[in-house]
C-alpha cells in the first residue's frame, strides 16, 4: 500500500520489518523540498496522516539542507534522532591504501548460507548506532531485533556479503554490499565483533583494495554521525561526506481505555 498526500507530494509507505520487530504500524513519510507557500498545507497534511487510532511510529528522514521539511515535521509533532552521512569515494581506481597500515590484508570470502545466519543472529552484539538505536522511546532489545531481522531479510534477497574468519574459524569482521552499476558499490552494513575492534581498518583496507581489484571505481556508504570511530576510519581513507540527513520519529501511544 502506498499512500499519496495532495497538493504537496507528501508519501506515507508501510514497513514491514520495523512493524515485525517492534510489534506496532510502523510507515515512512516522504516529504519533497517544500517551498515558504506550502508549509501551512504540508503540516496538515502531516498531521491527518499520523492522526491514527493505534499505536505506530511514523519515521521520515530529510535532507538537512531542506528548512522547511524540518519545520513541518517539529510542528506535526516529530522530535530528530538521528544524523546521517552520505558519504562516497569516487576515486578507488587511484586509491592507495595508507602506509600506516603496512603489507598486511585479510583473506576476505563470499559468505555463504551459514555465514548469512551467523551474522544475522550476532548483529545484537555489532550495532550500537542506528535510526532506532539513537531513538529514546525504542528499546536497545528492540532495535537489535530489527537489525536482526534486516540481515535475515539481505539473506533472502541474496544480497552480497563479505566476511573475514580469522585462524580459528571465528568470524571477526563482515560487510553487506550492492552493486549500483558496474563499477559503483554501495555499502549497506557492516562491522566487527566485539573485541575485534583494532582489526576494522585492515578489513576496511582489504575490502577496498578487493573492489578495486574487481574494477570497482566508487564506493558509496551512509553511516550515522553518531559512530565517531566509523567516521574517522572512512575519513582515514579518503571518504568524503557528499550530504547530510535527518531522521525524525513521531510516536502514537494510543490507548482505548
Amino acid at each position: 500500500m502506498k499512500l499519496t498526500s495532495h497538493p504537496c507530494g507528501i508519501e506515507c509507505h508501510p514497513t514491514p520489518w520495523d512493524t515485525n520487530a517492534f510489534g506496532v504500524k510502523t510507515y515512512e513519510i516522504v516529504i519533497p523540498n517544500i517551498n515558504n507557500l506550502d508549509v501551512a498545507n504540508a503540516i496538515e497534511e502531516v498531521n491527518q496522516i499520523t492522526s491514527v487510532k493505534n499505536s505506530s511510529l511514523f519515521c521520515s528522514r530529510i535532507n538537512a539542507k531542506f528548512n522547511n521539511c524540518k519545520l513541518v515535521l517539529y510542528e506535526a509533532g516529530f522530535h530528530n534522532c538521528e544524523t546521517q552521512l552520505h558519504i562516497i569515494n569516487s576515486n578507488i581506481k587511484n586509491y592507495s591504501t595508507p602506509k600506516e597500515l603496512g603489507n598486511r590484508r585479510l583473506q576476505l570470502d563470499l559468505a555463504v548460507s551459514q555465514d548469512y545466519i551467523e551474522v544475522a543472529k550476532k548483529s545484537s552484539e555489532v550495532f550500537k548506532f542506528s535510526r532506532f538505536h539513537e531513538d529514546p522511546y525504542v528499546k536497545p532489545e528492540l532495535a537489535n531485533l530489527r537489525m536482526q531481522l534486516w540481515c535475515e531479510d539481505m539473506h533472502k534477497q541474496k544480497v552480497p556479503l563479505l566476511i573475514y574468519k580469522n585462524k580459528a574459524g571465528e568470524l571477526d569482521s563482515f560487510i553487506y554490499y550492492k552493486n549500483t552499476n558496474e563499477n559503483s558499490v554501495e555499502l549497506i552494513l557492516g562491522g566487527s565483533m566485539p573485541g575485534k575492534g583494532m582489526m576494522t581498518p585492515l578489513f576496511w583496507a582489504s575490502f577496498i583494495e578487493y573492489f578495486q581489484a574487481i574494477g570497482i571505481n566508487c564506493i558509496k556508504t551512509k553511516i550515522s554521525a553518531s559512530n565517531i570511530t566509523i567516521a574517522n576510519i572512512y575519513i582515514f581513507f579518503d571518504f568524503r561526506i557528499k550530504e547530510t540527513y535527518f531522521d525524525f520519529h513521531k510516536h502514537i501511544f494510543y490507548d482505548p481505555l
